[in-house]
């Protein structure tokens, strides 16, 4: 018998398909989006009234079959012994019908529902105003497409999941909401639910399989040079960022025998495509915050300037030839250094993949667990390594590590 879903529940749910039937037109009927956000938004709006109400409004607005559809999709009357549609044939009939009216509700529902401005930390709630009005437009930039698919992934959260699992939906597939969210993942004001949520995004994600990472190195490196470095993949991916999805491996260098242990980087297929509408609607950001930021009580800090900086840092993030060619000059410039490994790296590496030497380790922020003075040992290891050797270096040009998140650093261990 199937289960369903209670009142509010249902409502929420239901606005969040509706919704999807109201974003599918060209960009040219989109409705205005009024921004700033007047202050008495943050204290009056509450989603859990926001959404049965929008869903009154809407569903009367719908041809019967609509309404037949969003009812059965709901699991509520007059859904029928039909079978559910999948979410490819979903897309497509949310697909049909024109919109203007109801756009800024929907997106403002979905931003709340999400969950993620809960994320900003008691003490900085001045920055409110800012992240939630940043989202709101980066929502209002979004392809329709990826909109699309952002409602559903709400809608389709269980009724009984932890907030989190609403804000991993909400972050999904997108590159640069993802890396600001690993920059806040150990920030200790942000709630210890959702700081473990966004610990997930440093390497523990599961949105890419194993075979859609081999069959990519296959179509880039060819068959021949797997053969000639003898390359053996494992069966299981071994960690997954936002950029990039790591899998271990095992490969013979030419003219040698040994077998090395190995990892090959790879840049998500959709990433190179994504992150470009992204950084296109970061530069608009920057140009909404550089016109209005007299709006936002955040002081003498340029809010435009910030924007900026973050653009570039992700811009940085796909050009896998110059992270190479660091990787090797690290490589070369604390070979001497005791205190510090780094992978090296393979020949078979190309402008798409990167294969490097496997280390044994643990994030840093895992090592020595229970044992605080040997944490705080290594902590003064990473200080000076990250600060003090930079700033005291005896070489004319220093290196430093560009994204020293727990994702990026390890504590490495003796090899089994």
């Amino acid at each position: 018998m199937k289960k369903l879903l209670s009142p509010i529940s249902f409502f929420l749910r239901a606005g969040f398909f509706l919704a999807t039937l109201f974003l599918s037109t060209p960009l040219l009927l989109r409705a205005e989006i009024p921004l700033p956000t007047p202050p008495e938004h943050y204290d009056s709006y509450d989603p859990e009234t926001a959404g049965p109400l929008l869903f009154s409004r809407i569903f009367p607005t719908l041809e019967r079959s609509q309404q037949s559809l969003i009812l059965g999709l709901m699991g509520g009357t007059g859904s029928g012994a039909e079978p559910r549609p999948s979410r490819d044939e979903l897309i497509a009939q949310l697909k049909t019908v024109d919109w203007t009216r109801w756009r800024p509700q929907v997106l403002e529902l979905l931003l709340h529902r999400s969950h993620v401005l809960e994320a900003v930390p008691e003490k900085a709630r001045d920055w409110l105003p800012i992240v939630h009005d940043s989202l709101l437009f980066f929502l209002d930039q979004l392809g329709e497409e990826r909109l699309i698919e952002r409602l559903l992934n709400q809608a389709s959260v269980p009724e009984d999941a932890p907030r989190g699992e609403h804000v991993l939906q909400f972050l999904a597939q997108t590159p640069t909401l993802q890396k600001i969210g690993q920059i806040f993942a150990r920030n200790p004001d942000v709630p210890p639910d959702l700081r473990a949520t966004l610990q997930v995004l440093e390497n523990s994600l599961k949105t890419t399989s194993r075979d859609q990472v081999t069959e990519f190195i296959l179509q880039e490196i060819g068959p021949e040079t797997v053969e000639e470095y003898q390359v053996h993949f494992a069966e299981e991916v071994l960690a997954e960022a936002t950029i990039g999805v790591i899998l271990r491996c095992t490969l013979v260098l030419p003219g040698e025998t040994r077998v090395r242990e190995a990892v090959v980087k790879v840049i998500k297929p959709y990433v190179m495509s994504a992150l470009q509408e992204e950084l296109e609607i970061f530069d608009r950001l920057t140009r909404y915050f550089a016109e209005y930021s007299d709006s936002y009580a955040i002081g003498t800090i340029l809010i435009s300037d910030m924007f900026g900086e973050i653009r570039e840092a992700l811009s940085r993030e796909i050009q896998v030839v110059d992270e190479q060619e660091n990787l090797a000059k690290a490589g070369e410039y604390y070979q001497h250094n005791e205190r510090v490994t780094v992978p090296e790296l393979y020949p078979l590496s190309t402008e798409h993949v990167t294969f490097m030497g496997f280390i044994h380790g643990q994030k840093i922020s895992d090592a020595f667990p229970d044992q605080p003075q040997a944490r705080a040992r290594l902590a003064r290891y990473l200080v000076d390594i990250l600060t003090v050797d930079v700033l005291f270096s005896p070489h004319e040009v220093a290196l430093f590590h560009g994204d020293p998140h727990a994702g990026n650093v390890f504590h490495v261990l003796d090899d089994p």
